[in-house]
């Protein structure tokens, strides 16, 4: 009896998409069919051989294949409450000076510089936070064990 074992799918992906395969040449790498490769990227469970396989495939030891929910949900826990922090002070620090300018009783033209400044500066910062958040998102499966 082949016992089937809980394995990363999202991992494999990663991986495979690392090295620019597609389904089909994982699986001829591996020694397996492709509907074998589908059904773990999409299931995440495996037999014992293919997973196996896919490891000696990928170049990776066995154990890299489990996933370890605890580890994963921490990463990914600690990564969506740093990003709310960040996104909550990006809109206080946002609200705090468009107050600061509108209160210092600037003349029209000043204002509107003033304005333009800020929401710039709160733009690029949202597009720099998006893409550190981006980033450290693509990075939870290059860290080692």
């Amino acid at each position: 009896m082949d016992t089937q074992m809980n394995i990363d799918a999202k991992f494999i992906r990663f991986l495979r998409d690392q090295k620019a395969w597609s389904q089909d040449h994982l699986a001829v790498a591996a020694g397996v069919s492709l509907r074998t490769v589908q059904r773990v990227e999409a299931e995440g469970i495996a037999s014992a051989e293919t997973r196996l396989a896919l490891a000696s495939a990928l170049g990776i030891p066995v154990s890299r294949l489990s996933p370890d929910l605890a580890r994963a949900s921490s990463r990914s826990n600690g990564l969506n409450i740093g990003a709310k922090w960040g996104w909550l002070g990006w809109g206080v620090g946002g609200v705090c000076s468009i107050l600061g300018a509108y209160s210092s009783g600037l003349p029209i033209e000043e204002a509107g510089k003033t304005y333009g400044i800020i929401f710039g500066f709160l733009g690029l910062s949202a597009g720099c936070l998006a893409a550190f958040i981006r980033y450290m998102s693509s990075q939870r499966y290059k860290l080692q064990d």
